[in-house]
This record gives structure tokens, sequence and C-alpha cells, in this order.
């Protein structure tokens, strides 16, 4: 009886905690990406919107969330890169999208809002435990906006993450290579 009485209290207790301790993840990762985003825009501020510069700022911005307490920079970027890299290997799907919104690259940079750099970030995390995964795949809820890559990511179980940042650019927006599309640069592009 007594265990009887354990598992009925002790049970529900557990899955609040477990609750609790998700919750709480998904809060740091998105003031993480938040930091992570914002250390994008200023480097894309002042480069003219480099790629590489704005990817590598970007990876470098997340250390503190992926690099395993690394204090020194170029192994804090490699946890960090290892850590994205599972994402691949586990679900095969990259571990964020970065889009450059404004300026538009392909269109003439003499439109109005050439000068203020605008990026949209999704960035996948994944649950600590893995019935959350299982849970969410069954709740899938589609984007509602036709996006493979968000809807692939729900399906895998994955909680996606959106962010996005507008900041004034300090120099002319650089006539840099970007992929076919002209707007989308892919995880891990930059070195």
């Amino acid at each position: 009886m007594a265990i009887v009485e354990f598992l009925v209290v002790a049970l529900p207790l557990f899955l609040l905690g477990a609750v609790v301790i998700e919750v709480t993840r998904w809060a740091v990762a998105r003031q993480a990406i938040s930091y992570a985003l914002f250390e994008a825009a200023r480097a894309g501020a002042v480069t003219g919107a480099d790629q590489r510069a704005v990817r590598l700022a970007f990876e470098r911005g997340l250390i503190p969330l992926l690099g395993g307490g690394q204090t020194d920079l170029s192994r804090g970027h490699e946890a960090v890169r290892a850590h994205l890299a599972t994402f691949r290997t586990q679900w095969a799907i990259n571990g964020y999208r970065l889009v450059r919104v404004r300026p538009d690259p392909r269109t003439e940079s003499r439109q109005a809002d050439a000068s203020i750099l605008v990026l949209d970030l999704t960035y996948l995390h994944a649950p600590l435990f893995p019935g959350v995964g299982h849970m969410l795949r069954r709740v899938v809820i589609p984007s509602g906006d036709d996006d493979p890559y968000t809807d692939a990511a729900r399906r895998a179980g994955l909680v996606v993450l959106r962010r996005d940042m507008a900041m004034p650019m300090q120099r002319h927006p650089a006539k840099n290579p970007w992929d076919a599309e002209g707007e989308r640069w892919k995880e891990g592009d930059a070195g």
C-alpha cells in the first residue's frame, strides 16, 4: 500500500519537476539566442551585412549557451559547432536558419530601407527529456506559413524558437555572395 501511495504522489511531482526544468531551459535558450542574434546584427551593421561576419558573430554569441563552459573563444566556438552538428546527424536538419530580410540582397541598394539591417532567426531546441520530444511529435502544430523547415523540426520533436532583430546599418550593404535565393544563409557556411 505504501508503494502505491508513493507512486500516486511521486509521479505527478516528478512530471511537474520535468516540466519546470524544460520550461526553464527553453527560457534560457530564448534569452541566449536573443543575445547571439543581437551580436550577429551588430556585426552585420558594421560590416555591411557581410554573411561570414554575421554568421560567425551569431555562433560566437551562442558560446554562453552551448560552449560547455569554455572560456577560450576558439574552443567555445568548436563546442557550438559540435552541438549544432548533432542536429544534422540525429534529425537531418540544421540547428538554425538565419535570414537577412532587409536590405534585400536581390534588389538595388538604393531602396529606402537599405540603411536598416533586419535578421530573422529560427532556432531549434532539443528537449532534455525524451518523453517531451515524443509528446511534441504527437501534438505537432503546423507553422501556418507553409514552412517545411519548421514543420520538419516540429515533426522531429524539436522546439522551434523564432526571433528577429533590426539594427541601423553603419556602412553601405556589401555586395557579398549569398546563396541561390539571395537571402538564406545555411548553417555552417562561415568558418
